[in-house]
């Protein structure tokens, strides 16, 4: 059995973009007309403007523009400094507020943050604070993913008898979400009927299914030519037979060592979420393109996602919250976790079962599209895919996993696991040169731009495991070596106390 988390680091490196530094000196003339209208009296030499990867920092006057993943500092250096400082979202987000933080500016305050150093002047202990390059203010954004709780509603409720115990089983839809075609975004939640409404940890599950996009002459492309199957609503039936069944029940019907028979044994709570854009669960709100038969629609597989849990939370006691997607839910666990992290709400841990959005997976597309055993056509553009679902698989973005954990992000320990033969790396197929000259098969070179990722952060919470001999979702498989890997990942987690992601 191989681990690829316990492999040697090698020596070429993923193609990451870094967090860059900028620095700035501003001197604005004497003629300028300074007014002491900051929100925070202005009292050091610099300013350092951090960047989240979700949106940039510019100034009214145009003399400053700190775009996603940069730190940019800015000189003080007399005392007629006067700038605006906006906070600019990426698309699918909204500015929540300046971060509240230890010689932050503007904390908490949600408007455009105004810094000023009139009224310095003849104030020895102000200008000598000026004049200290020691002195150091910080200034940075938070961004958020806008969503909805207050259309979800309770639909159906049912009980049912299994894993030796009796479940109840509330379906909830949220109508503020349409889907791709019809109906709108559902979840379900699976508890113990003895104890319901008891403080449970809960296992967030978002199941795979793929992704698909409208071309310009309205035909939808998807993998393994799937239709438009997941752009309609997942009734309380599809969500308990396709997925909580089908995943902890074999063909016989007896339960199967997974990942989601382990948590039910152990008692968690289960929230399963749906998926009707089709989106990889990475939808932000933005348009849906080319969709002719539902032209309003909009693509809200995040939205909905995060409104599920929130909602969750607030109405069932929860210790901790661990996501686990596989496949298309693979993709939607990193989103979801460092969408709640850009806000500062940390996911106890998230699984991200076989598939990752990485610029390695593009030579594989290149290699094998059309080609029997991989399950893209050759009609199908990932391009058409970016376009719909936008940042979170845009990887000029910088926010997939590798660049993520290259930025230094450890909030959210994530464990990436998969199979070395999965067919959505091509690990049944030849391979590519690129692979070849790292000396490793396909899906161990789609992995090993993050395998390095992890190895070069000290202490990394983060673990990647791709099994060998194993295909497609190993999670959702009878597969008891891959659960002992997630329940060793878990139980480390758990050993370091975290505290509850939700707690005021």
């Amino acid at each position: 059995m191989d681990y690829s988390m316990r492999d040697p680091l090698l020596s070429k490196r993923p193609p990451i973009i870094p967090i860059f530094k900028k620095r700035y000196s501003i001197m604005k003339p004497l003629t300028r007309a300074c007014l002491f209208t900051a929100v925070a009296a202005l009292s050091a030499c610099k300013i350092e403007i951090e960047t989240p990867v979700e949106g940039s920092v510019t100034t009214l006057s145009g003399a400053i523009d700190c775009a996603a993943t940069e730190v940019c500092t800015v000189d003080v250096v007399d005392i007629f400094f006067a700038e605006t400082f906006v906070a600019e979202p990426e698309q699918g987000f909204i500015f929540k507020s300046w971060k509240q933080k230890e010689r932050g500016f503007c904390g908490g305050a949600t408007t455009p943050c105004q810094l000023v150093t009139a009224g310095f002047a003849g104030n020895e202990a102000l200008t000598n604070l000026l004049n200290n390059p020691d002195e150091i203010f910080y200034l940075e954004p938070v961004f958020a993913v806008d969503r909805r709780t207050d259309a979800i509603s309770l639909n159906e409720e049912r009980t049912l008898n299994g894993f030796g115990n009796s479940w109840e089983l509330d379906f909830y839809r949220n109508t503020a979400y349409g889907c791709g075609l019809s109906g709108n975004y559902s979840f379900l939640v699976v508890e113990p009927a003895s104890n319901p409404g008891a403080e449970k940890p809960l296992w967030v599950y978002l199941h795979g299914g793929g992704t698909g996009y409208f071309d310009e002459s309205g035909g939808y492309q998807s993998i393994n030519n799937n239709a438009n199957a997941w752009n309609h609503e997942e009734t309380m039936d599809d969500l308990v037979d396709n997925q909580l069944l089908a995943k902890t029940l074999n063909q016989n019907m007896q339960l199967k060592d997974s990942t989601l028979t382990r948590r039910v044994q152990e008692g968690y709570r289960l929230l399963i979420v749906s998926m009707c854009d089709h989106d990889l669960y990475s939808g932000l709100g933005t348009p849906y393109p080319n969709n002719t038969d539902n032209p309003a629609a909009e693509v809200n597989g995040l939205q909905a996602t995060m409104a599920a849990v929130e909602y969750t939370v607030a109405n069932y006691a929860t210790t901790h919250v661990i996501a686990h997607g596989t496949s298309a839910g693979s993709v939607g666990a990193h989103s979801l976790a460092t969408a709640f992290a850009a806000e500062g709400t940390f996911l106890t841990a998230a699984v991200a079962d076989s598939y990752i959005a990485t610029p390695r997976i593009e030579p594989i597309f290149e290699a094998f599209s059309g080609v029997d055993g991989y399950p893209f056509s050759a009609t199908f553009d990932l391009q058409g895919a970016v376009d719909k679902i936008g940042f979170y698989i845009d990887l000029e973005k910088q926010a997939y996993p590798e660049a993520r954990i290259a930025q230094g992000f450890d909030d959210v320990p994530m464990l990436f696991i998969g199979g070395d033969l999965d067919q959505f790396c091509a690990g049944n197929l030849p391979a590519i040169p690129e692979a070849v000259a790292e000396d490793l098969g396909n899906c161990n070179y789609v992995f090993d731009g993050l395998r390095q990722a992890v190895a070069a952060q000290p202490d990394s919470p983060h673990q990647v495991a791709l099994i060998e001999g194993r295909g497609h979702t190993p999670t959702n498989n009878s597969d008891s070596e891959t659960q002992d890997v997630v329940d060793d990942f878990i139980q480390a987690v758990l050993e370091t106390s975290p505290p509850h992601p939700f707690a005021d």
